[in-house]
């Protein structure tokens, strides 16, 4: 099981002690990784990626499991939720249409989907 942990350290010289410790606890070199400040000189420490140096990594699987809980919320509210019936006002509901023409031909429910 991979673990990760992270040290505070005070200096350069604290680190490189640090990275030495790690090595005779037989954690592999090239699974350490430094941050320090910009344009301090990290010698023959390996230097973090932006990707472990920014939250972004963990930001994208915290949207993505927000995200998806959001979507299926929502889904099941679409779902489960019943459509109301269109309300007319009664004025149009009593109105008969004055002209028809003789050129319309009756439809099936099926065939205008067709």
């Amino acid at each position: 099981m991979r673990r990760r942990l992270y040290f505070l350290l005070p200096d350069l010289e604290s680190a490189r002690l640090t990275a030495n410790d790690l090595l005779l606890a037989r954690v592999e070199f090239r699974h350490m990784h430094f941050l320090a400040r910009r344009g301090t000189d990290l010698g023959d420490l390996h230097e973090a990626n932006p990707l472990q140096k920014t939250d972004l990594v963990h930001g994208a699987e915290v949207g993505l499991v927000l995200g998806g809980v959001c979507g299926l919320l929502l889904g099941l509210f679409i779902v489960f939720s019943p459509p109301r019936p269109a309300s007319r006002s009664s004025s149009s509901a009593r109105r008969s249409p004055t002209h028809v023409s003789s050129s319309t031909k009756p439809t099936s429910r099926r065939g205008a989907f067709c």
